[in-house]
């Protein structure tokens, strides 16, 4: 009888210790979604003041396009990043109660 409850703790130490390891990789994950969201809002930046400097109008035209594209791409990544977030702490937070 004794076995049995010492294997079970033995499985429920394994399982804690993979959700830790879940848990830190989403949260690495979050982080490198914000660091991508940044980089690609500071290239719509820079593609948006190059195209105002551009003389030709059809590559100044494309590359404001591009900033609007890139723009986007920006905001979604952010907002798939704190969806994610919200998801590991509702997930955080399911496991702990």
């Amino acid at each position: 009888m004794f076995q049995w409850f010492e294997e079970r703790i033995q499985n429920i130490e394994a399982l804690e210790n993979q959700l830790r390891k879940v848990h830190t990789s989403i949260e690495l994950l979050v982080a490198y979604r914000r660091d991508l969201a940044a980089a690609t809002g500071n290239f719509s930046k820079s593609a948006a003041i190059l195209s105002n400097a551009e003389e030709h109008t059809g590559l100044a035209r494309a590359l404001a396009q591009l900033s609007d594209v890139e723009d986007k791409v920006s905001l979604s990544t952010v907002l798939y990043a704190l969806s994610l977030f919200q998801t590991v702490l509702t997930f955080s937070q399911s496991i702990v109660s």
